[in-house]
């Protein structure tokens, strides 16, 4: 009987095929199939150089660059499955129609992990667009943004590229929106001279920066959109002074007094040995005398000075410094001396109980002229100023006239003026009578 059984071929296949049965089961019991869409999935368009040799450029349609894939398989293989598992290409071969409005292109969605039949992509067209190819010739523009070297005792000085221009093939309506084209760099954790590679990035007209779908539709020649940028770092220098020269003469019987720069003291960047010649100046740059021409002169002057024009090779402005500086020229008649006499000396006339005076400037510049020889010994106490205040209420004053009360024999050349502001002056407690009863 035993042998009969194990002898029975029709016993086995319905064993094997009642196991098979169980074994479908429990995996679909513990692990069922399921469904799962997967949605943004960028489309890669491979096979350009068809069109290409047609003289045409072809990029997606708005919209049309990305697709969505529903999978079917069991759970344990699908659940797992992201955005990054799944390729979805436009092979340009397999165009539908060259003539049809629009022009189609099948999209083809495969993954290591599953075959292909697990996968259904929507759409399974999409839209291209052809354009004429065009093609043009740009600078390169290295640039480091707003990085900069952590450490403050240098930056970053000379960039150069290589190659420094780029020409450009793709379609037409690309091309012709391009306006600059740029390497970026980041010079966050540089301290010496360096080369680096750097991935092109284009700006349109309009400053917005090129997408990963345009960038896909260009080609660049002597690179494949990375080029190298050489970084030189240079050192800071502080304590740099400028040193105005004056050009000209003023009007006869006028002459120049003070000269102020502002600021008097900045900071560069530069090479070890344009430094060091600067040094050796005295760390000081000089403003030539044309920039500051007083010819025919008989009121005070100020200049505007473009600092860039006067730095030497190699020698930048750090950052963060202006890089313009103001130049005051003051022009005085001859026999005339100028005093400055803070404003806590002013003596104060007919200024009410209950307003208090605020000054916008600490000195009052004040323009004595008379004989020289008396000049000369005319002192800073000598010059008595005064405000009167009489009928003055709460408010600000612009460009007040202060009297000035000097010795005989000398004048003003022009009436000083200061402004000021009146406020009320807040009265304590106790002086208003306004205090609170004590507690019983």
């Amino acid at each position: 009987m035993r042998t009969k059984l194990f002898n029975n071929i029709g016993l086995k296949i319905v064993s094997l095929i009642l196991g098979f049965f169980v074994w479908l089961s429990v995996v679909n019991t513990n692990d069922p199939i399921i469904t799962k869409t997967i949605t943004n999935i960028p489309v890669t368009v491979t096979n350009s150089s068809y069109v290409e040799s047609l003289g045409m450029s072809c990029k997606l349609k708005d919209g049309s660059d990305a697709v969505s894939v529903v999978i079917t398989g069991h759970r344990s293989v699908v659940e797992p499955l992201t955005r990054d598992d799944i390729k979805a290409v436009a092979d340009l071969t397999q165009i539908v129609s060259m003539e049809s409005d629009p022009i189609m292109v099948p999209v083809l969605v495969s993954s290591s992990k599953l075959t292909r039949e697990s996968l259904s992509v929507t759409p399974g067209n999409i839209e291209i667009a052809l354009e004429e190819m065009q093609n043009a010739e740009f600078v390169i523009a290295a640039t480091t943004g707003e990085t900069k070297p952590n450490n403050k005792r240098y930056q970053v000085g000379e960039l150069t590229v290589s190659p420094e221009s780029v020409t450009i093939t793709g379609p037409s309506s690309l091309i012709q929106i391009i306006d600059r084209v740029t390497a970026p760099v980041d010079a966050t954790q540089l301290v010496a001279d360096t080369v680096v590679s750097s991935k092109l990035v284009i700006y349109d007209r309009n400053g917005a920066q090129f997408t990963d779908s345009q960038m896909e539709s260009l080609k660049f020649s002597k690179t494949e959109g990375v080029v190298s940028v050489g970084v030189d770092i240079w050192r800071v220098a502080s304590g740099i002074t400028l040193d105005p020269s004056i050009g000209g003469t003023p009007e006869k019987g006028y002459r120049v007094g003070e000269v102020t720069v502002t600021p008097q003291v900045i900071s560069v960047a530069g090479t070890d040995e344009a430094l060091t010649a600067l040094s050796e100046n005295g760390n000081s740059l000089s403003i030539p005398a044309d920039l500051i021409d007083v010819e025919g002169a008989k009121d005070d002057l100020s200049f505007r000075i473009d600092l860039t024009q006067i730095l030497p090779k190699e020698i930048i402005l750090a950052d963060n410094v202006s890089a313009v500086a103001l130049v005051s020229v003051e022009i005085l008649p001859l026999d005339s001396r100028t005093f400055e006499i803070p404003v806590t000396q002013i003596e104060q006339k007919n200024l009410s109980e209950n307003l208090s005076v605020i000054f916008r400037i600490d000195k009052v510049r004040v323009r004595v002229q008379g004989e020289a020889e008396k000049l000369a010994g005319l002192k800073e106490s000598d010059v008595k100023l005064s405000l009167n205040f009489q009928d003055m209420a709460e408010g600000t004053y612009e460009d007040y006239t202060v009297a000035a009360d000097l010795p005989d024999g000398f004048s003003t050349v022009v009436s000083p003026t200061v402004s000021f502001e009146l406020a009320k002056t807040v009265e304590s407690e106790e002086e208003s009578g306004e205090s609170e009863p004590a507690s019983p």
